[in-house]
């Protein structure tokens, strides 16, 4: 019997890697490496950053220090800071200039407010103040001052403002900032269409249940309008009336058709 032959082994070594080759292998390894690198040191930079700069603005360094007010005559400093909520000095972050535009709109006096701020420590309030238009009378002696939209600015007792026309409200004077009641609606109409020397002229405006108006100028003639309707006619109508005729001659002036004014003698 025949044995088997064995094969024999090689002896050879592996071939040998091209030390190029090896050489852009490192490369690539250390590239990746690097980049690896950079990223996570741009991701604790980012999150360092970030969390300074929150640091920063939730500091009391950054807190309301100066607030610069323009434009308010008829509210005090005190009542705009309080209603804005900056008399306690917040954060300069927490500071909503829209939220804060809102609260001071509904001071009685103000017709528009604009906030804005100023880094790091400043806030600046611009304010539109309303213009008074008529004092509002009632029976018990309460008075209001109110612009030309109803709402009141001012109430108080005693002697009113003498320089506004004036007109007696039926109902209870409502609170400052709130609108007067719907009956006032004519007067209100009416002291708005006001033109020319008819505004300093008007010292009140009477409105009747019936929704008629009459006015009674400085001169003590009472001019009857009517309803509030035409009314630039029938204004127009009654400074022309007023321009021409003596005052004590003339007890009312009818313009209620303004077309065809009447004059009632003494």
């Amino acid at each position: 019997m025949t044995g088997l032959r064995s094969r024999p082994v090689s002896s050879s070594a592996p071939p040998r890697m091209d030390p190029r080759i090896r050489q852009r292998r490192s490369a690539v390894r250390r590239r990746e490496g690097q980049r690896r690198l950079r990223v996570v040191l741009a991701v604790v930079g980012c999150t360092v950053v970030t969390a300074a700069t929150l640091t920063l603005l939730y500091s009391p360094l950054l807190s309301v220090r100066q607030v610069n007010l323009s434009g308010a005559r008829h509210t005090s400093r005190q009542a705009m800071l309080r209603a804005a909520g900056l008399d306690g000095h917040p954060l300069m972050i927490r500071v909503d200039t829209r939220r804060l535009e809102q609260r001071l709109d509904a001071l009685p006096w103000v017709a528009t407010a604009t906030v804005a701020r100023d880094w790091p420590s400043t806030v600046g309030i611009s304010v539109r103040e309303r213009v008074p238009a008529a004092v509002v009378t009632t029976a018990n002696g309460e008075w209001a001052v109110t612009d030309d939209t109803g709402r009141v600015l001012q109430r108080s007792t005693g002697a009113p403002p003498p320089a506004l026309p004036a007109f007696r409200a039926v109902e209870q004077l409502p609170a400052p900032g709130s609108q007067l009641p719907a009956s006032s609606g004519p007067a209100l109409r009416v002291l708005g269409a006001l033109r020319g020397r008819l505004v300093t002229q008007v010292l009140s405006v009477d409105v009747r249940p019936d929704g008629e108006v009459a006015l009674t100028v400085s001169s003590g003639v009472v001019v009857q309008l009517g309803d509030a309707s035409q009314l630039d006619r029938k204004l127009a109508a009654t400074q022309t009336l007023l321009s021409q005729v003596r005052p004590p001659g003339v007890q009312t002036i009818d313009v209620r058709v303004p077309e065809d004014p009447a004059l009632v003698p003494r």
